[in-house]
């Protein structure tokens, strides 16, 4: 009976792939060639992951130039799998060769998450890796004690290395990028979001928010963006169509943690193109969006930016130190620096409503004519929402900071919003220590 065990469990996974494949095949028989993920092995020249053993047949010169694409990469793969184990696999080549088609999946490709630490892929390697070090530590006799010890500590030592959050990892170049851990306010603000869309009510979101939202009937997904993915708009605009996602009741998106590949942005801007969309919640640069309405926004909380020198951008001018302000490090337009853009941006998405950004200046001399223009503009200064020439006379004293105020609407959301002070002069010294925006109803 134990020997029927392994054919068994052969048929089984045998059984499973080809179920897998036709429940696939019954919902999707004619699915785009970006699903078959051919462009992933580009190199090798097939439409997708089962002809991979009739190419390497047929060319192995292809096959030599794909593991060649990204060697030290690659490379550097199989050593942070092997490494943390003592390299006690090699041992036992009898189990290893298990993982032979998952490293030929891998290493005969030119998609780097494949082969990349930090995502799910190396997970398939794992139980083969750890089975063949185990078989590898009972061929060395008198030894095995000390080497239980040693791959403990190494096992512990490399996914403290490796982890998101150590800075070894951040600083390898063939470790996956890890987006920055989210606020516990935002997250809690996004529950809250998930918590206002009605059980079954349909709802459009990224890959980010998905898993929250999946367990619906009507949930669907903006796939990330793939530079292999050939006019990526488009293809997911006739998904859109194809699947109904386009006439989903809700949609959910998050600018302040965007994707890497930015889909949140991809969606904004189809969102804002759809005029059957309104804002119906918002807090922190998230948007739930709902379908035909007309009332209010509901703001999970006052909305405050302040911007200073973490987000702003100097075109001329520096920053310095000033003690004398909140943000510690001030920016800075010199009499001997270019007239012209002293500072700009931060080119930020702002939901419909009244507003009013607070410009904190001090100068150094007193006088008259011309210092700066301050604005709140989008589409690169085209559209100006409110501007205000300041005159040099209306500084009450020299070496003081005085607030400029800058009140506008916006009607419906809008995309990259910049405040910028423009057209400075050199009559004096201008400092800005911030701007702060508060939505006013």
């Amino acid at each position: 009976m134990e020997a029927l065990v392994p054919i068994i469990t052969i048929f089984l996974a045998l059984s499973w792939l080809l179920l897998s494949n036709a429940v696939q095949g019954f919902f999707n028989p004619n699915p785009p060639a970006e699903l078959k993920a051919g462009h992933n092995w580009e190199i090798l020249g097939v439409e997708g992951p089962t002809q991979i053993p009739i190419a390497v047949l047929k060319s192995p010169n292809k096959a030599i130039k794909a593991i060649s694409y990204d060697l030290q990469a690659k490379l550097a793969y199989i050593v942070y799998l092997l490494a943390p184990l003592l390299f006690l696999p090699i041992l036992s080549p009898s189990m290893l060769v298990l993982n032979a088609p998952f490293f030929a999946f891998s290493l005969l490709s030119n998609y780097r998450p494949y082969y990349y630490l930090g995502l799910q892929y190396p997970a398939i390697a794992v139980p083969f890796l750890f089975g063949s070090a185990i078989l590898g530590i009972k061929r060395c006799i008198g030894a095995r004690r000390a080497l239980v010890f040693l791959v403990l500590v190494s096992s512990v030592l490399h996914s403290a290395m490796l982890s998101p959050v150590s800075p070894v990892a951040l600083a390898q170049p063939w470790t996956a990028y890890y987006k920055p851990f989210m606020a516990r306010d935002h997250i809690e603000d996004l529950y809250k979001m998930i918590d206002l869309i009605p059980e079954q009510a349909s709802v459009l979101t990224v890959n980010s928010i998905f898993p929250h939202v999946s367990s619906r009937m009507n949930a669907y997904c903006i796939p990330p963006w793939h530079p292999f993915i050939k006019k990526y708009n488009e293809f997911v605009r006739r998904a859109l169509s194809a699947s109904g996602g386009d006439e989903a009741e809700f949609i959910l998106l998050d600018l302040k943690y965007s994707e890497i590949y930015g889909d949140n942005e991809f969606l904004m801007s189809w969102v804002l193109e759809n005029r059957n969309y309104s804002v119906y919640a918002y807090s922190d640069s998230i948007f739930l969006f709902r379908r035909w309405y007309k009332g209010e926004p509901i703001f999970l909380r006052p909305m405050r930016l302040v911007l200073n020198y973490k987000n702003l951008h100097i075109r001329f001018g520096s920053n310095i130190t000033d003690p004398t302000s909140e943000s510690s490090l001030v920016l800075v337009h010199r009499k001997q620096d270019d007239q012209g853009t002293f500072f700009f941006g931060p080119y930020v998405t702002l939901p419909p409503g009244n507003y009013v950004a607070t410009f904190r200046l001090k100068v150094d001399e007193l006088g008259s004519g011309h210092l700066i223009t301050i604005e709140a503009a989008a589409e690169l200064g085209i559209k100006v929402f409110a501007s205000h020439e300041i005159d040099l006379s209306e500084f009450k004293e020299a070496g003081l900071w005085q607030d400029f105020v800058l009140e506008f609407s916006l009607d419906v959301p809008v995309r990259d919003v910049e405040f910028r002070g423009i057209y400075a002069s050199n009559l004096t010294t201008i400092y800005l220590d911030y701007i702060e925006v508060v939505r006013t109803g």
